[in-house]
């Protein structure tokens, strides 16, 4: 009987001593699961939506026979800041190649969009104390084709700056009008496809390997539009407007690549 015991206290023991090392062979290996790396490299298109503002700083003067209206030159010069502001959006397409942490790439865009300003000065604010003076301009089309290149502080964090080709479609109108009998009006407008160049920055962050969200800054110049105000009646008088097409442009937009 005691001997019988003693085996039993014996097996007893000899299974507790085991069940640690049973139990952790039989436990599944969880393995610690890594953020998976991500590839930049490809193609992808998407969309953005932003805002745009401008101070396009403009220069009035007077036609090339000022003498036609009475011999009283100069009537002009003057200068005036009209200011643009306005909603824009559209789409990107883009291709992007990583080299280890740095990031180049080309990207195009194009937006449609309002944004515009109209001036429109009294007469104490013009050099003829009996005249009125109204323009305005409006950018309905921008586009870009610009380089970028960018590094990653972190795998789905792109930071980057670019620049490159701008172009636009840009409406400009000037209106003179003497504020006395018989109230004489040089009007002029103009529609254009202005090109010139854009740089800017932004930063980029990858939700996944497929889709990301960025926000962007650009500064666009667009060079010069002129506007002649003439009065068919009255063609010895005209006026010139010189207006430069400048602004900026902050916009968020969103991007899905394609798998390589």
């Amino acid at each position: 009987m005691r001997q019988m015991l003693s085996v039993l206290l014996g097996a007893t023991a000899l299974s507790f001593a085991s069940a640690p090392s049973a139990v952790a062979a039989d436990m599944p290996v969880k393995a610690v699961v890594a953020v998976p790396y991500l590839n930049w490299t490809g193609f992808y298109v998407g969309l953005n939506a932003g805002y745009g503002w401008g101070n396009p700083n403009s220069h009035l003067g007077e036609g090339p026979t000022p003498s036609g209206f009475g011999g009283a030159a100069p009537l002009l010069p003057a200068d005036y800041n009209p200011g643009s502001r306005g909603f824009i959006g559209g789409a990107q397409a883009g291709y992007n190649y990583q080299i280890n942490t740095v990031v180049v790439g080309v990207e195009t865009d194009i937006q449609f969009g309002s944004i515009n300003g109209t001036m429109t000065t009294g007469s104490t604010a013009l050099p003829l104390a009996f005249a009125t003076f109204t323009e305005s301009q409006k950018l309905s089309l921008f586009g870009t084709l610009r380089g970028r290149i960018g590094f990653l502080p972190m795998s789905n964090l792109l930071l980057y700056g670019t620049g490159g080709l701008a172009y636009g479609r840009v409406n400009v109108t000037s209106q003179f009008r003497f504020d006395t009998p018989p109230f004489n009006d040089y009007s002029g407008s103009t529609t254009q496809t202005k090109t010139g160049w854009t740089i800017g920055g932004g930063a980029e962050w990858a939700l996944n390997p497929s889709w990301s969200v960025k926000a962007e800054y650009l500064y666009y110049d667009l060079g010069t539009v002129s506007v002649t105000g003439l009065k068919p009646t009255r063609p010895l008088f005209s006026t010139s407007l010189s207006q430069n097409v400048t602004g900026s442009i902050a916009r968020l937009g969103v991007n899905y690549k394609f798998s390589q």
